[in-house]
């Protein structure tokens, strides 16, 4: 058995990922804004923003899985909003690696999560990890939370960074977020809705976390995103007959958008064909290659 630490357990995919983990045998710790017991894990106390963290969440614990952040997409991105997007996963990173440099631990392993947004908002071919960062908000937040995470290879530390697509799970997310809408028949097309979308089943994404933390030949940074991306009006129909919902509404106009969402809206209408052959490469293998196999899954069959 294992002892793994995961920040940002308390999220949906931190969530899944420590369920996964323990059905495998291993044991979960957190590291949370608040100690206690969160879904009967231990939950240890840190505030990166104070520099406080309880070094007792270090003790036996071989690999550390760091999810912690701000949501990009939780409220809309005013300037107070996009400095704790921006500071929430700098200043976790740097207190963690900079604990890890001064308290005695046996941690060997650390894999950090990224997103696709380095990537910026138009990748039109497959997109690989050697693709240098982009110029936007997105683009810096992800650029500088792997810089500070790819310092645990100067303490000696097997870092590996997961690049996140769009996330889809029962539980939160992009497909809630898509099903409401058509439910009340009010589902549309974002903007043209020919942007493509490199997803991942929450399954698959955890199991990616999984394989990175113990490894040994992965590190360095991996695209976590699935074999076959879609585009934005095809997901949107797709999810529509499996609600057994008509899409009535033409395509909502990117200046509506623009008026609701605000600079938000350069996400929501991002076009990313992101490539996941280095993972495949690796030896992972995909349980929902398909959108079909992942929306099966999730909603039912057509």
């Amino acid at each position: 058995m294992t002892k793994i630490l995961i920040t940002g357990g308390t999220g949906m995919v931190g969530k899944y990922i420590a369920n996964q983990l323990i059905i495998q045998g291993h044991e979960v710790v957190l590291l949370g804004r608040k100690s206690g017991v969160f879904n009967g894990l231990t939950c240890y106390r840190w505030n990166p923003t104070s520099k406080e963290v309880d070094i007792a969440a270090f003790q036996g614990v071989s690999s550390i899985i760091h999810l912690a952040g701000a949501g990009v997409a939780d409220r809309a991105w005013t300037d107070a909003y996009k400095h704790q997007i921006y500071d929430s996963r700098i200043q976790s990173t740097r207190l963690l690696i900079e604990t890890l440099r001064h308290v005695p631990h046996q941690v060997s392993s650390f894999v950090s999560a990224s997103a696709i947004g380095i990537y910026g908002n138009n990748c039109p071919e497959p997109t690989t990890e050697d693709k240098p960062a982009a110029t936007t908000f997105l683009a810096k937040v992800c650029r500088d939370w792997e810089t500070e995470a790819l310092h645990a290879e100067k303490i000696g530390l097997r870092t590996t960074i997961m690049r996140i697509g769009v996330v889809l799970a029962k539980e939160g997310g992009f497909i809630p977020q898509v099903a409401k809408p058509i439910r009340f028949l009010a589902g549309a097309p974002l903007g043209s809705g020919k942007q493509l979308l490199s997803w991942i089943h929450i399954h698959d994404l955890a199991q990616l976390f999984i394989k990175a933390t113990f490894d040994e030949q992965m590190r360095g940074v991996y695209n976590a995103v699935a074999p076959h991306p879609e585009t934005n009006k095809t997901i949107t129909y797709a999810m529509a007959k499996r609600l057994h919902r008509p899409i009535l509404l033409p395509p909502v106009p990117l200046f509506a958008l623009k008026l609701i969402f605000g600079e938000m809206t350069s996400m929501l209408v991002a076009s990313q064909h992101i490539s996941s052959r280095k993972i495949e490469t690796a030896g992972f293998v995909f349980r929902f290659p398909t959108l079909n196999q992942a929306l099966d899954d999730l909603h039912g069959k057509q």
